[in-house]
């Protein structure tokens, strides 16, 4: 179960519209709610909480506005992160790398 104040932000090197990304989403996601009549909001109260940054992997001036975005999305509340990396093994290193100095 999420907590009630969640962001799910995707990263990647292309360059998205966040209304393509979210409705790339959609198209993917099920509805898991118990109250079915209460789908279509639930969904649309999780899509409101998707975000997307394009910036390469290997800029710390990419992951610094990043970290940025991420720091105004948690508004001075504790928070956790978890960050999910799914990167070509050819970027992996430098990456990582990268993430290390940014987080």
């Amino acid at each position: 179960m999420l907590p009630q104040r969640f962001h799910i932000v995707g990263y990647a090197r292309k360059q998205l519209d966040l209304e393509g990304w979210r409705s790339n989403i959609l198209l993917n996601l099920g509805c898991r709610v118990l109250d079915q009549k209460d789908c279509a909001t639930k969904m649309e109260e999780f899509i409101e909480r998707l975000s997307y940054m394009s910036g390469q992997y290997d800029s710390a001036a990419d992951f610094a506005k990043l970290d940025a975005y991420l720091e105004d999305l948690e508004d001075g509340q504790p928070t956790g992160r978890l960050f999910y990396l799914a990167i070509p093994p050819n970027v992996c290193i430098g990456g990582q790398s990268i993430f290390a100095v940014s987080s």
